[in-house]
C-alpha cells in the first residue's frame, strides 16, 4: 500500500489512538518514534500510513462491521519498521494484556498454595514470557509454521517454572474432580 493522498507534516496530522479506534496502532508507534528509535523517512511513513488508513475508512475499505482496520496498520507496521522495532512496538501495545496475564497467574497459583522464594522474579518471569510470547505471535502470525517454531522455541527456552506447576497443579485437581464425580454417595 503506497500513499495515496496528498502528504502532510506530522505537525498537522490528528491519528485517534485515545481509543482503539482507527489508526491506534500507527499513533502508538508515533507516540513511541523516540523509544522505536524511529528515522525521518518511518516516520514520514507512518504518517502516510495513518492517511492511508484514513481515507480506506473513507471509502469503506475500513469499517467496524468487518473489524479490519488493525489488518491494516499491522501489513504498513510490518512494511515500515524493521523487526527489532516491531517487536518493540508490540511490547508496548500488548505490555497491559501481559500484566493482566501475568496478575491472574499469580492469584491462581496463590490460590493453589504454590511456594515460591522470590515473588518478584517470579512475576518478572511471568510477565517477560508473556510479552515476548505476544511479540512472537505479532511478528509471526502470517507464517503457522514460523510461529510454532518460534512459540515452540520460547516456551523450551523460557517457560516459567512457576507456571509449570501452576498447569500441573490445575490437572490434579482437574483429575480429583472427575475421580470425585464417578465415586457414589450414599
Amino acid at each position: 500500500m503506497s500513499g495515496l493522498g496528498t502528504k502532510k507534516n506530522i505537525s498537522d496530522i490528528y491519528i485517534r489512538n485515545d481509543s482503539k479506534g482507527t489508526s491506534y496502532n500507527l499513533g502508538l508507534v508515533l507516540q513511541n518514534r523516540e523509544t522505536l528509535s524511529l528515522d525521518a523517512a518511518q516516520i514520514d511513513a507512518i504518517v502516510d500510513a495513518a492517511q492511508n488508513i484514513k481515507e480506506l475508512s473513507a471509502d469503506g475499505t475500513i469499517d467496524e462491521l468487518r473489524n479490519n482496520c488493525w489488518l491494516y496498520e499491522r501489513e504498513f507496521i510490518m512494511q515500515i519498521l524493521n523487526e527489532e522495532q516491531v517487536g518493540d512496538f508490540a511490547m508496548l501495545r500488548y505490555k497491559d494484556e501481559a500484566v493482566e496475564y501475568t496478575i491472574k497467574m499469580w492469584k491462581e497459583g496463590m490460590s493453589y498454595n504454590i511456594e515460591v522464594e522470590d515473588s518478584i522474579a517470579v512475576l518478572n518471569q511471568i510477565f517477560h514470557y508473556q510479552v515476548n510470547k505476544i511479540k512472537i505471535q505479532y511478528i509471526y502470525q502470517d507464517d503457522d509454521e514460523q510461529l510454532r517454531e518460534m512459540e515452540d522455541f520460547w516456551y523450551r527456552e523460557a517457560y516459567p517454572r512457576f507456571l509449570s506447576q501452576l498447569m500441573a497443579e490445575r490437572r490434579r485437581r482437574q483429575a480429583e474432580d472427575v475421580d470425585d464425580k464417578d465415586v457414589f454417595r450414599f
